[in-house]
């Protein structure tokens, strides 16, 4: 018998994927997770939506406040650059260095452009720990209002690394 590459390949894979899958934690598209606010006393629970399709996490402005951020969006708020932005808008503050500017602020980790269907918008980053599933997570998370949206965090890939989601929803504790 001869076992060429082509049979051996696809049982490997196999058991690799079965030891990786064996330490992941499942989850579903809702999660209930606790934010630790800026000084570390307080947490607080709310449910975030997990969004493989974002790249990164984000809050509503109104969270970011209650957890001790207020000063930063204050500061945000000074620059008047909320809403839609055109092209021209774009390409004009990031010309006079809006991003820089705002990185100024001892919160505010950075600033980035977000490309969504509502348009782009400039949203600015913090420094936020959450624990996911009893997992703590260290992250930089997007600032923007969600108040109209249902879930007032979303959370990204960048911060799902060891988690499977179960699409459905039935997820096992």
């Amino acid at each position: 018998m001869r076992y060429g590459a082509a049979r051996i390949a696809p049982l490997l894979l196999i058991l690799l994927l079965g030891c990786c899958l064996h330490h992941a934690r499942v989850i579903g598209p809702v999660e209930t997770v606790k934010l630790v606010s800026k000084d570390g006393r307080e947490t607080i629970e709310v449910k975030a939506k997990i969004d493989t399709g974002a790249y990164s996490s984000s809050i509503d402005e109104s969270l970011a406040i209650k957890l001790g951020y207020g000063d930063a969006i204050e500061y945000y708020r000074s620059f008047g650059v909320e809403g839609p932005l055109t092209r021209e808008e774009v390409r004009r503050l990031r010309e006079g260095g809006i991003k820089e500017r705002l990185k100024k602020h001892p919160d505010i980790s950075d600033a980035v452009f977000v490309y969504s269907a509502n348009g782009v918008t400039l949203r600015i980053k913090i420094p936020l720990t959450f624990y996911l599933d009893g997992v703590r997570i260290e992250s930089e998370v997007t600032v923007a209002r969600r108040s109209w949206l249902k879930y007032p965090m979303i959370i990204g890939r960048r911060d799902l690394k060891g988690f499977l989601v179960n699409p459905s929803g039935e997820v096992e504790r």
